[in-house]
């Protein structure tokens, strides 16, 4: 009797749980959408998240978020264009069922550390957190901001590529550099026809330069929020409408210094320009490793 007392109270909360997560972003105290920004203003977003009963068909709040990589949430803005990306972690106010965060501002915590520049380019932001709760599963919810200024935007060029790999090289602090910089980077993709999609394989392999000036395989390479290295890769003919990504995941490295994305192709990745950001951990600090390439052939799904 206590068995089918417990299977009922589960059936049940997960019929009334079920329906997707709806969302309020405020933007300093105001409902975004009917604000804009300028860029380089700090601000605090705040953001609220409901589900429909299915009995009432009234909606309420949804409190009960869980921990996915060390984080209860992860946001993601991506500037309309893909001239600016930023990956922080809103903190969770369990009593109000509440995230926030504050961007454009300096913080103390390091794994927010894009925080001060999220916001600080003008332009048409899509901004993404992703959560994770009880009865609702992992989810992504999806909001707009205007951040206004004076625009001095340059194309995003496809990075050259020889013999299928992209070679580029950065500066210890991040900047694009030429050959003689700290890090090297060298990226490729493969893909493998598969009946329910395509399979998509992504490396990235990271090389430092030692002090005879010669490059050898990345050494000290950490974990980041559980995980090897996390990858952003998004389209840019979707300059127009709300961008779509690809949030990807890759274990340590097994040998050498080479990460391995993976994503099963059902229809997201078409013939098109895409930009990756490849996020990892080196020493005490989390590297942004922006690659932009294209994808010569249509991909059926």
């Amino acid at each position: 009797m206590r068995l089918l007392y417990i299977l009922v109270i589960c059936f049940y909360s997960y019929r009334v749980f079920s329906a997707p997560l709806e969302g309020v972003m405020y933007v300093n105290g105001k409902e975004s959408r009917t604000v804009t920004i300028n860029a380089g203003e700090p601000v605090v977003l705040d953001f609220l998240f409901f589900a429909q009963n299915e009995d009432t068909q009234i909606l309420e709040p949804v409190k009960d978020f869980q921990a996915m990589h060390e984080k209860v949430s992860h946001l993601v803005f991506l500037k309309r264009g893909l001239q600016h990306f930023s990956h922080v972690h809103p903190f969770y106010d369990e009593g109000l069922g509440a995230f926030q965060v504050a961007v454009n501002l300096p913080t103390q915590y390091p794994d927010n550390f894009d925080s001060i520049n999220s916001l600080s380019e003008p332009g048409f932001y899509d901004i993404n957190i992703e959560v994770k709760s009880r009865f609702h599963g992992m989810q992504t919810v999806h909001f707009e901001l205007q951040v206004l200024g004076e625009k001095n935007d340059l194309p995003v060029l496809v990075d050259e590529t020889k013999n299928g790999v992209i070679t580029k090289y950065f500066s210890k602090n991040m900047q694009p550099e030429i050959k003689g910089a700290f890090y090297k980077i060298e990226f490729n993709y493969t893909t493998t026809p598969g009946q329910g999609g395509d399979l998509f394989n992504f490396y990235l392999k990271v090389f430092m330069i030692n002090k005879e000036g010669h490059y050898i395989v990345g050494k000290d390479l950490q974990k980041w929020m559980m995980m090897g290295g996390h990858a952003i890769i998004a389209k840019l003919s979707d300059v127009k409408t709300p961008t779509e990504y690809l949030h990807l995941h890759a274990e340590m490295p097994f040998e050498g210094s080479t990460y391995y994305y993976s994503h099963f192709n059902r229809g997201k990745i078409t013939a098109d320009i895409y930009r990756a950001w490849f996020q990892i951990k080196h020493g005490s600090k989390v590297l942004t490793l922006p690659v932009t390439f294209r994808v010569t052939e249509s991909i059926n799904p």
